[in-house]
Order: C-alpha cells, then sequence, then structure tokens
C-alpha cells in the first residue's frame, strides 16, 4: 500500500453578519503579497491572503519536509471559491486560482465603513500573524507561575485578537472593533477581550487548550477591495478571517503530515446572501503532475490525488518539465471537509496560454 505522506484539512464555517468602519474606495487594493511558510510538522506549507494557499506564486508550496528534494510537492496550489444570490436574484462570485497583479479576487485587511461608504485598511493588513506552540506554553507557564507575565512574547502581544491593549503601540495602527472578534484566542477569564497579561493566548476556535499547536497563522482578506479580474463576478461583500495551523505529533503519523485551514465567512453586506456555495480549488501535483489520477470518498468528506504507479515520473523518476519527483513509492495527498458535507467533487481540466497570463 502507498503511504499516506501529506494530508491537508479545511474546515469552513459560513456566517451572515453586516458592516462596520475605515480607509481606502472601493475595488482599489494592490494585490496582497505576504507569503510565510507554516513549519509545524513534517509538512512545509506556503501561506498567503490572497485567497490562495500552498504555493510562492512559482512554485507547489505544499511539501513533505523529509523528502530528499525538499522541493517536492503534492499541492502545488490552492484556492477558495464562493457564490451566492443577493435578495434581488444577482449572482455574486469569488473564485481564485492563480492570483497577479491582473488576475485577483481579494484584498488584504477587513471590510469598514465610512459615512455608508465600505473602505479598506489595505496596506496596514498585508501581512500574516503568527505564533509558535513553544512560545504558548512558556506564556502560559510564565502566567500560571505567579498570575504575572514578568517574561512577554512578541507573537503573543503583538497578535490580533479582539481589543488587544497592546497592537496599536506594537503596530502603529489600532483593530476594528467588531462583534464577530478577529484573530482566534483563548480567554482565559471570558471578558471577550485578547490581553495577554490576563493568560490569553492565540488559539484556533476548533483547538483544546490542551492540545497546543506547534505552528499557528492567521490573517484577514476580503472580496471587496478590488476589481475581480479572475471570475469577472461581482463581489459578494464577505470577509474572511483565515486560521492555519499544524501539530508536532510524532506518535500520530496523520496529525503529523497534515495542516488544517479554517475559513470564517462573515457577510458584510446590507442584504443577506442566498444559496451560499463554498468550495476549495486544489491543483494537486504529486511530484510529477503528469501521472496523477483522483478520487473521492463522500462519506469521508474527502477527495485525494494519487500517482499512476509506484514511479513517480512519465519516464522512469524523470519528469519532462524539471519539476522534481518523489521516484519511488509516491505519496496520496489527500483533504478533508472537517465540519460541512461535501456535496460536490467535480473535475476541472485549465487551458491557459501566455495571453491569459498576461
Amino acid at each position: 500500500s502507498t503511504p499516506l505522506y501529506s494530508s491537508a484539512a479545511s474546515d469552513v464555517y459560513k456566517r451572515q453578519l453586516f458592516l462596520f468602519g475605515n480607509k481606502m474606495n472601493a475595488q482599489d487594493c494592490p494585490l496582497p503579497t505576504s507569503i510565510k511558510t507554516l513549519q509545524g510538522n513534517n509538512i512545509s506549507a506556503d501561506i498567503l491572503i490572497d485567497g490562495s494557499l500552498f504555493w510562492d506564486r512559482s512554485n507547489a508550496g505544499f511539501r513533505y519536509a523529509a523528502q530528499p528534494n525538499p522541493l517536492t510537492g503534492t499541492i502545488f496550489n490552492a484556492g477558495i471559491w464562493m457564490g451566492g444570490f443577493d435578495s434581488d436574484g444577482n449572482l455574486k462570485i469569488a473564485a481564485v486560482e492563480y492570483p497577479n497583479e491582473n488576475r485577483k479576487e481579494f484584498a488584504a485587511g477587513p471590510i469598514l465603513e465610512d459615512n455608508g461608504q465600505m473602505t479598506f485598511d489595505c496596506d496596514n493588513y498585508d501581512q500574516l500573524w503568527e505564533v509558535y506552540g513553544y512560545e504558548i506554553k512558556q506564556h502560559i507557564s510564565d502566567f500560571e507561575d505567579n498570575g504575572v507575565i514578568n517574561n512577554p512574547i512578541q507573537h503573543i502581544y503583538a497578535y490580533p485578537g479582539h481589543q488587544n491593549p497592546f497592537f496599536e503601540s506594537i503596530h502603529g495602527f489600532s483593530l476594528p472593533n467588531t462583534t464577530h472578534g478577529l484573530a482566534p484566542f483563548f480567554d482565559n477569564n471570558n471578558d471577550g477581550i485578547y490581553n495577554p497579561t490576563d493568560g490569553d493566548y492565540p488559539l484556533p476556535e476548533s483547538v483544546h487548550p490542551n492540545s497546543i499547536p506547534a505552528h499557528v497563522m492567521w490573517g484577514i482578506y476580503n472580496d471587496a477591495g478590488v476589481e475581480h479580474s479572475n471570475s469577472y463576478g461581482e463581489p459578494l461583500n464577505v470577509e474572511i478571517h483565515q486560521t492555519v495551523w499544524a501539530f508536532n505529533c510524532t506518535d500520530n503519523e496523520t496529525l503529523n503530515n497534515s495542516v488544517f485551514t479554517s475559513h470564517k465567512i462573515i457577510n458584510k453586506d446590507s442584504s443577506p446572501l442566498d444559496s451560499m456555495y463554498v468550495g476549495f480549488w486544489t491543483d494537486m501535483d504529486v511530484g510529477c503532475f503528469t501521472d496523477d489520477y483522483f478520487g473521492s470518498i463522500p462519506d469521508l468528506n474527502t477527495y485525494y490525488f494519487y500517482n499512476e504507479d509506484p514511479i513517480d515520473g512519465t519516464t522512469g523518476s524523470i519528469c519532462n518539465y524539471e519539476i522534481p519527483t518523489f521516484g519511488d513509492n509516491p505519496p496520496v495527498q489527500a483533504v478533508t471537509i472537517l465540519n460541512q458535507e461535501m456535496e460536490n467533487f467535480i473535475y476541472c481540466l485549465l487551458y491557459t496560454s501566455d495571453a491569459a497570463d498576461e
């Protein structure tokens, strides 16, 4: 049997909420440029906040770190697709593939309100906030010692949790005060405010405090701050809170080769969205992409990709496009949706040209 070297699990939340307040006019934000690499276990995963995941804008970005060639990947790119109807029956769509300045669907930052107009704080939010598990554990031990934080940790004090009193002095701008919150955290005193001096610390919403991830990242983006030049659809006016994390769990092979993602989607339009669908477009490349097969397991909300034979490559272990391969015994790459049913799995063959990419 082929070993499962790497897997990505996606976690989607659908919310319908409404509007709030500050900066740039609608549809003039640049493409977000922030990229960081999640490295919590055997998987190295490039994380972005432009609606896509797992690529460095050139190469496959979801990689099994123990491979002889560290550039050999299993996912080239992935992206979030969503659509729904407004109250007048108009279809709204945001669907990203390979974002660039000429083909984008999302802008960094929250959707704010200025005199009834949507505005965007793109530049300040073109970043990913990260914290490591060992930092969280040090912070917890520091607080439990005497109820006082004696050694503040930068990543924890700079984290964009709701009403963080230290955020503005560290970053030079203030967080919006919204009822739907911002980056998820463990609220030690249950006051609804992220304050590290009270023993609060970053923690994904679905994770128990006894299971601290090895690496956590959070970013915020929206589909209203740019013209949709990939789908050419009308914006939904939604805000997305993206959390990504990984566990270092050497006694559990599946967890140690997995990355978890959560997308909290908030409707910031004055109109509700009807028949809303959210999907994940995934460009799987198990090493050499020319000899990959795929399948799905509907009962497990899972789809997967694998190599057609025991050797990865079109000629032996060589790929026609000089792409790094796994050679013998290539892995299977799976994606599992954890808290929603996978209603459809669709194979889509995309044709691109130089003209389309320009």
